[in-house]
């Protein structure tokens, strides 16, 4: 019924429903059914596992692959390179990152997205978009039906993109 702060935790996580927010910084595997408002997350080691959150949510600096089901508000993240998988973002989508080779990505997003990658980023972007797509001059991009393939480098990770 409040903010729940979680700190320099080693063992993995769990926790149920929380009806604030939540800020976790320098844990493990964190896993959490849902929150009432918004989510945090800082040097989280692990991987990090959550339900709906009713606000926005802020990731930076997460070693392991994210995986969160419902986003209500806006969500922005930083350093994510082991994998993101959002069900749907009812909001805006900002990621800075680059990605380990072989992953693979998935974002639903009603609102805008926007990627920013290193130049040496090795990735594929799948979009199905909308709207209008907007890439950087020079990067390759191929459309194939209603979706446009955008390729960074090799191509070694994937990400599918769907915004309304």
């Amino acid at each position: 019924m409040a903010t729940l702060r979680l700190k320099d935790l080693s063992p993995a996580t769990e926790v149920g429903q929380v009806d604030g927010h939540v800020s976790a910084r320098r844990t493990s595997d964190l896993t959490i059914n849902s929150v009432s408002g918004e989510l945090r997350g800082r040097d989280v080691q692990g991987a990090l596992v959550v339900g709906d959150i009713s606000g926005h949510v802020t990731l930076k600096d997460v070693e392991g692959e994210v995986r969160i089901e419902v986003v209500e508000g806006h969500f922005y993240g930083s350093n994510i390179p082991a994998g993101l998988h959002l069900g749907r973002v009812e909001g805006n989508f900002s990621l800075r990152s680059d990605f380990h080779p072989g992953t693979a990505s998935h974002v639903t997003v009603d609102g805008h997205a926007s990627f920013s990658v290193p130049e040496n980023a090795n990735i594929q972007f799948r979009i199905r978009a909308e709207g209008k797509v907007r890439v950087e001059q020079g990067m390759n991009t191929v459309a194939e039906g209603r979706q446009r393939i955008v390729t960074l480098g090799n191509g070694e990770a994937t990400f599918e993109v769907v915004s309304d």
